[in-house]
């Protein structure tokens, strides 16, 4: 089956795009026929930006989606827990499908490199990584754990049960994200895409500790108890971990601008 994102010719409107994206991350060179078929032959790069750039918006389209969901769950009020447990499956899966095909038009991509340009240094995860976004995940991911556990010894089964096994695939999906964003060797011909290479790999790592998909699971487990303390301690926990890692991409993303020079 052929990936959806694989690398298309680069036309005029791919290289346009790719110096607008040059230009937006402060980079300030001319780019070329390969940096401009890794830039639009990705596909998710659109969703990236966007999530990357304004990620308030967001969060405030999935607030809106769940609002959604829950307002048609009113005409079955019954099955209103499972509908919002719905959501979260169908967006589950549009995140591993959404990565598998990054992976696989990566591969197709690299097929077209006659050389690749080695990394001097391997990336580490804390280049990624500063204290306010590893406080974000501790409070997203054992915050949801401990919070599961927690609804279990207070015999609410179903919503502890939701909330574990969502959590538990939260923090499958973000590492095996972080995994393959630090281990994919570098799909680069010379010095400039080198450059975007890194840059792209920082945006996989924001998307894969963006703890967004947390906030369907914290969602959905509201609807399986009435018990408003532990609806109250879920919000609280969320908004935390989203204004910490808010505060540590920001702080990170000034890092980055400073690093980052004309090749």
């Amino acid at each position: 089956m052929t990936s959806v994102f694989g690398p298309p010719p680069a036309g005029q409107f791919q290289i346009e795009f790719a110096r607008a994206w040059l230009h937006g991350h402060g980079i300030h060179a001319q780019p070329t026929r390969f940096v401009a078929m890794r830039l639009t032959g990705q596909g998710p790069i659109r969703y990236q930006e966007f999530t990357n750039r304004h990620p308030i918006a967001l969060g405030l389209l999935a607030a809106v989606w769940v609002a959604g969901f829950s307002a048609l769950s009113t005409w079955a009020p019954d099955h209103q827990a499972w509908y919002s447990t719905l959501l979260y499956a169908i967006f589950f899966a549009i995140r591993v499908w959404f990565n598998h095909e990054q992976a696989v038009g990566e591969r197709r991509l690299a097929a077209t490199l006659p050389r690749r340009v080695a990394r001097p240094v391997a990336p580490k995860l804390t280049d990624f990584l500063n204290g306010w976004v590893a406080c974000a995940l501790v409070l997203t991911y054992l915050g949801g754990f401990g919070m599961a556990a927690g609804l279990f010894a207070l015999g609410e089964l179903p919503a502890g049960g939701v909330l574990a096994g969502m959590t538990l695939l939260g923090v499958a999906a973000a590492t095996w994200q972080t995994r393959r964003a630090l281990n994919r060797p570098a799909l680069a011909e010379d010095a400039l895409s080198l450059l975007v290479d890194d840059r792209l790999r920082a945006d996989e790592m924001r998307s894969a500790t963006f703890p967004v998909m947390m906030t369907f699971a914290f969602g959905a487990t509201t609807n399986f108890t009435d018990l408003v303390a532990v609806q109250l301690s879920l919000a609280g926990l969320l908004i935390t971990s989203m204004v910490c890692w808010f505060v540590g991409r920001r702080r990170l993303n000034r890092v980055g601008e400073r690093r980052v020079s004309a090749p």
